[in-house]
């Protein structure tokens, strides 16, 4: 696990590899964020059995397929606040490793993105980069905002009915649309779960990561080779 403060108060951190960060973050962002375990106090046992009956693809396979569903985690500070008051007890070994990477920072406020090596590394950080940016920055939302009533009621209701089937809530949807939207990639993620990426879609594409590259902090752009 690698540590790297990419400004003031955001974070990466780097795993050697998928199942090393899905198995760290899974309670804290479940906990955080999960359409059934957001708030609750749960054992892993508990988590994964549910997991299987309830996720897509352990529906499909009936195996737990957490640890390879997630590609990155963006984790505000708030949600580590229940491991460090001792209500998830016992903690487990790898919850323990990163709470002490954070333990002289535990009074303030501040974001984690978590990622492991790979050809999709810098696709991952546009992502989690634009969830930081729409959760921090009310310009920068409210831009987003404008651009995604833009999109047809038709293509909005497909990519809705696609991120619940893969579990985010309602809530969430303009969230994680407009992340998925300023991808490089994001006609990856479509393939298959929507009938077609329409001239529409890609049109809020193209918009989306325009907002998404003016709004990026300098040094996040350097970071990511865009200019």
């Amino acid at each position: 696990m690698r540590l790297e403060e990419l400004l003031d108060d955001l974070f990466h951190v780097e795993f050697d590899t998928q199942f090393q960060m899905n198995s760290t973050f899974l309670r804290i962002a479940e906990h955080g964020s999960s359409i059934e375990f957001e708030g609750k106090i749960f054992r892993l046992k508990e988590f994964r059995e549910w997991y299987i009956h309830n996720s897509p693809e352990g529906k499909k396979t009936g195996k737990f397929t957490y640890y390879g569903d997630y590609d990155g985690h963006f984790i505000p500070s708030v949600w580590l606040e229940p491991f460090y008051e001792g209500k998830f007890d016992p903690l487990y070994k790898r919850e323990r490793d990163v709470l002490e990477k954070f333990e002289d920072k535990k009074k303030k406020e501040y974001n984690i993105i978590a990622t492991y090596p790979g050809k999709k590394q810098d696709n991952i950080l546009m992502h989690e980069f634009s969830h930081l940016l729409f959760d921090t920055n009310s310009d920068y939302k409210e831009e987003i905002i404008e651009a995604l009533s833009e999109i047809s009621t038709k293509d909005r209701i497909g990519i809705a009915n696609c991120l619940v089937r893969l579990g985010y809530q309602y809530p969430n949807l303009d969230g994680e649309t407009q992340a998925i939207l300023c991808e490089k990639e994001y006609l990856d993620f479509f393939k298959g779960r929507i009938a077609s990426v329409t001239p529409g879609i890609a049109k809020a594409h193209e918009k989306i990561n325009a907002i998404f590259i003016r709004f990026l902090p300098e040094k996040l752009r350097q970071r990511l080779k865009l200019h």
